[in-house]
């Protein structure tokens, strides 16, 4: 700025300029000194511009840089938990009593989990829930094989234990597609002791407790339980299921006549990081076996009645109960949130409930033992550690993943101001050299020593009209000057810059007028 200022000063410049030149050190000084001056340049607006480039110049370089994480999309591979998996370890008496003893534990966990867990889209371990198709839509849309969105609050899931997978990523969002299947009861209607007694039903029953023909089952705390044995599985398989909500009485006793049938689903799993929620559902498309076909059958048509037995003992006695009262599994019939609630608290028997309400309480309890047995090892220990898992538990899926990379970013906008700002620095210093060379008189400078040249009031030598402002400096290093009256004995005093004689320069006052 000095050298544009002294270059229109040796070619003749209006001294309003050449101030407003002169008094733009900075933004600030440009504005102010605008503003002080009173009148208007056509220069002010544009070194204002120019200094403006300078603080944008230095918020280009912050600003120009900043990192962006990029969505990145892959595959891979998973395992999940395959719910019809093989029966073998029911066939064998001695390891048998040890996977009905775990199927056992983790039911009876699950049935003491919160109600926020049992109303989560996971189980406590982690293993993601599917819900029941049959709640989310009618039966003849379900089998359009249309897609169902599935509501984030009010779900009915069809176990409190979910199916493990994994490995799922550890801080990507993925989805997946899960083919399973799980049981449906439907209890059209439900007795009580003096009603089933005088119902046609009762007929097909030996002492209103045990029907009669082939049936696998027994009685044991959870209440008394037979499944029908069929030699074919066109139709579907009968449950009758007696149960008791308090003191032994009539009035206590619950009689169901239940169909069972398998639900083949295809499920879409939304993931984020391990946090995982089934999304949307449809009837499987897959070749799979008929409804009536259950896990309770080794191949179509075979029933597997050592196995079904195992399964019957272990369900009605996986928590031991006082004998006449309800336990835990007979209590979540009425109360799924509280099911340990004290046995001698009143609870209405289940012949009260609506059988839609009961059927699904029925289907919840039955999914989640069967869970607990298809996946023993697998509950607990969880896919996403890790953990080495049987094929034949488990079924494989694609995981779409998608991960968020960080990305280094150039901020186009801030590049353009810093190029600009950088152009404009680099085009002010090299017109500082040209026009110094262009120069003929001597170089100038906004200080002390630039303004005793040729002052009448300066005790100085003749000559120096050629000196540049560094060698007018240096020789009058030693001169003191003072700015002040250089006319203290006249009336009207006279302000100027003066060399200090004794009493030469009088200091200001107020109260003195000046020419």
């Amino acid at each position: 700025m000095k050298g544009l200022l002294f270059w229109r000063l040796e070619r003749g410049e209006k001294l309003g300029i050449l101030d407003n030149l002169a008094g733009s050190t900075s933004l600030a000084s440009t504005l102010s000194t605008q503003v002080a001056s009173k009148f208007f340049v056509w220069t002010a607006p544009v070194l204002a511009i120019i200094w403006a480039l300078s603080p944008l110049g230095g918020q280009a370089v912050l600003r120009l840089v900043y990192m962006e994480e990029v969505p990145h999309s892959f595959n891979s591979t998973i395992e999940y938990l395959n719910t019809n998996s093989s029966i073998a370890d029911l066939d064998g008496a001695v390891l048998a009593d040890q996977v009905v003893g775990i199927m056992n534990s983790l039911t009876a966990a699950s049935l003491a989990g919160s109600k926020d867990v049992k109303a989560s889209s996971m189980d406590g371990w982690g293993n993601v829930k599917i819900p029941m198709l049959e709640s989310l839509a009618a039966s003849n849309e379900i089998e359009s094989g249309s897609w169902f969105d599935v509501p984030k609050d009010n779900v009915s899931y069809s176990a409190l234990i979910g199916l493990p997978t994994g490995p799922l990523p550890m801080d990507n969002s993925s989805t997946m597609m899960l083919e399973t299947a799980y049981w449906v009861l439907d209890c059209p209607s439900l007795w009580g002791r003096t009603n089933f007694s005088s119902s046609p039903l009762s007929t097909n029953f030996t002492n209103m407790t045990r029907p009669l023909g082939l049936w696998v089952g027994g009685t044991g705390s959870g209440g008394t339980f037979f499944l029908s044995y069929a030699p074919t599985t066109s139709q579907p398989r009968s449950l009758f299921y007696t149960t008791s909500t308090g003191i032994l009485g009539a009035s206590n006793y619950t009689y169901a006549v239940c169909s069972i049938i398998t639900s083949w689903v295809e499920a879409k799993i939304d993931c984020v990081r391990q946090s995982c929620s089934t999304v949307q559902m449809r009837r499987s498309q897959r070749a799979n076996p008929p409804p009536s076909w259950t896990e309770f059958d080794n191949s179509i048509g075979s029933f597997s009645i050592e196995y079904t037995q195992r399964w019957v003992d272990g369900f009605i006695n996986m928590i031991t109960g006082t004998a006449g009262l309800a336990n835990p599994v007979q209590i979540y019939l009425s109360m799924p949130d509280t099911p340990f609630t004290r046995s001698s608290v009143p609870i209405p028997p289940h012949y009260t409930l609506d059988p839609a309400v009961y059927s699904l309480r029925l289907s919840q309890l039955m999914n989640t033992y069967n869970n607990a047995h298809a996946g023993t090892t697998l509950i607990t220990a969880n896919l996403q550690n890790g953990f080495a898992s049987t094929p034949a538990r488990t079924l494989n899926t694609t995981l779409l993943a998608t991960a968020y990379l960080p990305v280094v970013r150039c901020s186009t906008p801030w590049l353009i101001v810093l190029l600009v700002s950088s152009f404009a620095m680099l085009g002010a210093a090299i017109l500082r050299i040209v026009l110094r060379v262009l120069a003929t008189t001597p170089e100038l400078d906004l200080n002390i020593s630039s303004l005793t040249k040729d002052n009448l009031y300066l005790r100085l030598p003749s000559g120096g009209s050629s000196l540049t402002a560094t060698e007018r400096s240096r020789l009058q290093e030693d001169v003191i000057v003072k700015f002040g009256d250089v006319m203290p004995e006249h009336a009207e005093g006279y302000l100027a810059i003066a060399s200090v004689d004794e009493g030469a320069v009088a200091r200001v006052t107020k109260r003195r007028v000046y020419s």
